[in-house]
């Protein structure tokens, strides 16, 4: 029998059991896209009776090619958005052409067997719907599907939302840059928006999901299939809030806000040639990067190129956002799975569900960058994203409308 390489994983404070739940409900219904789950250890000691749950995991086996910094999800698509905006760049004065095929075409990203960029994506939307799909199967108590009023979620879903931004006025206060003339603003549109969208949906399905899903949770194996990690659920959430069902959806809006980093992230490597930006720099991307917005001056770049980088860039994202939701949709489809988000199935409606948890995700970051890291400046690439979201509502009756079309 071969030697495994296990991992004993100590639990943060506040999470408990929830990772063991949800291996185990996951083990209970044959789901195989997690490191083998081999149970918990407590330890006693008279000394110290604080000592955290621990739970043992079998190691992830990477690739024979690619070292362990380049096996996430979130490495791989940094490289696959850089191949297609370099061949995006090559064309006659920068303008986008084809972008499609360039986002189709067999790049070299770093994975054997050669992926494209739109395989990659693919992936990852059926790996997060196979794990959603095996959650919402198991019997374990706390899991399985249950049925809930559009009235209900917007209830639950306004009370969050307004928690939220009464959190990001107090954090904003730590912020280097002035960001609060926006709040005004922004809550009263999320919140109409919250009342307009979602009481236009049929009767919905809640499920347990990851509650954190970023690019980094996602590895690739051995045999070049992803599995997922980290199933503690969000940091900012507490044990009880973590263990509530949901829409499951809210794990898809987080890869596609995971694409608007990894956009910031991919046009300030080729414009500034650094992995790190200043604030400064962060504000100029942002200001650059708003929609109508005029380019602002920069002493040593080449303003015309970037405008033609930031353009293409946030295209390919968008591109990007689509395939993800599409191929989302496609698996649960193809397996018969729709009564993971509603009793009667509308495809629309499942998108309109998808891109208003993008937004919703976006407020969440921005308490996340707020609390974590707020001298970073990062919080403008949340907030850059959910500016881009609300410039597409023409008016209040046309809000649903606009967000099938938004990623």
């Amino acid at each position: 029998m071969p030697s495994r390489q296990l991992v004993v994983k100590t639990l943060k404070n506040g999470i408990k059991d929830i990772e063991a739940e949800m291996y185990t409900a996951l083990h209970e219904t044959g789901y195989d896209r997690t490191p083998e789950f081999y149970g918990v250890v407590q330890l006693q000691s008279p000394d110290s009776p604080d000592i955290p749950l621990m739970i043992i995991l079998e190691k992830n086996e990477a690739p024979p090619d690619l070292r362990d910094e380049k096996m996430t999800a979130g490495a791989n698509t940094v490289q696959g958005f850089i191949s297609v905006l370099e061949e995006v760049g090559k064309d006659k004065d920068g303008e986008i052409s084809d972008l499609k095929r360039r986002i189709e075409t067999s790049l070299d990203i770093g994975i054997q067997p050669k992926l494209s960029f739109r395989e990659l994506l693919i992936k990852i939307s059926h790996a997060i719907a196979g794990f959603h799909s095996a959650l919402a199967a198991s019997s374990q108590q706390g899991f399985g599907v249950q049925p809930a009023t559009a009235e209900d979620v917007r209830r639950i879903q306004e009370h969050d939302v307004e928690q939220i931004l009464k959190d990001l006025l107090i954090l904003s206060q730590n912020s280097p840059m002035e960001i609060i003339p926006h709040f005004s603003v922004l809550t009263q549109e999320i919140l109409q928006l919250t009342q307009d969208v979602i009481l236009q949906w049929p009767l919905l399905h809640l499920s347990r999901a990851h509650g954190d899903m970023q690019m980094d949770q996602l590895l690739l194996d051995r045999f070049y299939d992803l599995v997922l990690l980290d199933l503690g659920g969000s940091p900012l959430h507490t044990v009880e809030q973590r263990r509530l069902r949901g829409m499951v959806v809210q794990d898809i809006a987080g890869i596609i806000r995971a694409l608007g980093y990894i956009r910031y992230y991919v046009a300030g490597l080729l414009i500034f040639k650094k992995h790190i930006l200043t604030v400064e720099e962060l504000q100029w991307l942002y200001t650059a990067s708003r929609p109508g917005s005029r380019m602002p001056p920069h002493p040593s770049i080449d303003v015309i190129q970037a405008k033609a980088l930031i353009e293409s860039a946030k295209e390919i994202e968008s591109q990007a956002g689509v395939i993800v939701v599409t191929a989302y949709l496609d698996f649960l489809e193809s397996t018969a799975n729709t009564g993971l988000l509603m009793s009667q199935w509308n495809r629309k409606v499942a998108e309109t569900i998808i891109h208003y948890h993008v937004l919703t995700r976006a407020l969440y970051e921005m308490k996340y960058e707020l609390s974590s890291r707020a001298q970073q400046g990062r919080v403008l690439i949340p907030l850059a994203g959910l500016e881009e979201l609300l410039t597409r509502f023409a008016s209040p009756g046309q809000r649903n409308v606009a967000l099938l079309d938004a990623a």
